[in-house]
């Protein structure tokens, strides 16, 4: 390959990846999950209606949509974007726990354990790091 195409061939490799990553979904920067699927486990754990499906989605949607407002909002304080965005996590919590019937409930509360357990059983094994053994303090 000469120069006289190396470069050419070069600038359209440029100019395809710039037009596919601009077209690419951008991921917001909260880091908040995307919205679940239809088929979300969350959904066929629950055995959720359609209904229900539809009304979770606003739910989630309007609690996403309010907490990115938060985070762009520069007049906050770092405290009180926090406080803002735990109180908009909690009334989407009650919104959400307010669709589901008494059987869905005990099975929400029940995820949430097990989801709960598994970040403290990442957030001990991340903290557990081995102590170093110094061989020099080991007399023989």
């Amino acid at each position: 390959m000469t120069m006289k195409t190396f470069f050419p061939s070069l600038f359209l490799c440029a100019a395809l990846s710039a037009s596919i990553m601009s077209a690419a979904p951008q991921q917001s920067s909260d880091s908040t999950k995307p919205l679940p699927r239809i088929n979300d486990p969350l959904f066929v754990r629950l055995a959720m209606s359609h209904e229900q499906k539809a009304q979770y989605h606003a739910i989630s949607r309007d609690r996403k949509m309010q907490i990115d407002a938060a985070l762009a909002d520069s007049t906050l304080s770092p405290r009180a974007r926090r406080e803002k965005i735990r109180d908009i996590r909690a009334a989407a919590e009650t919104r959400i726990r307010s669709i589901l019937n008494q059987n869905q409930l005990d099975e929400y509360d029940q995820l949430k354990r097990e989801r709960q357990e598994r970040v403290i059983g990442r957030r001990d094994t991340t903290m557990a790091t081995p102590q170093p053994t110094n061989p020099q303090s080991n007399p023989q």
